[in-house]
C-alpha cells in the first residue's frame, strides 16, 4: 500500500498556492494589466491552484458583473477537442 500513496503523489505532487490543498484537477490563473494602468504591464500567475479556487474566481468575477450583460460561460472556451483531438 505505502507504494500506491508514493506512486500518487509522484503523479499529483502540487498544492494549491492558495489554499494548500493537494492539487489532482488543477487549473491555473493569471491575470494582466495592460500599459497605461494602475499596474502598468504587471501579470499574475498563479498556478496551480485547485479547482475549488478557480470556481470561486468565476462565480466571484459573475456576482460582481451586470447581471444583464455577462456571461462569464461566453468567455469559456472547450479544450477537449483541441488537446485530445475531436470525437468521431
Amino acid at each position: 500500500m505505502g507504494e500506491e500513496s508514493d506512486s500518487s503523489s509522484e503523479h499529483h505532487p502540487a498544492k494549491c498556492e492558495v489554499t494548500g490543498k493537494g492539487v489532482i484537477d488543477d487549473c491555473h490563473i493569471t491575470i494582466e494589466f495592460g500599459y497605461g494602468s494602475e499596474l502598468d504591464m504587471n501579470t499574475y500567475t498563479i498556478s496551480p491552484v485547485c479547482e475549488d479556487v478557480g470556481k470561486a474566481l468565476l462565480k466571484f468575477i459573475q456576482i460582481i458583473s451586470p447581471k444583464s450583460t455577462f456571461n462569464i460561460e461566453s468567455y469559456k472556451k472547450d479544450m477537449i477537442d483541441d488537446i485530445f483531438g475531436e470525437k468521431t
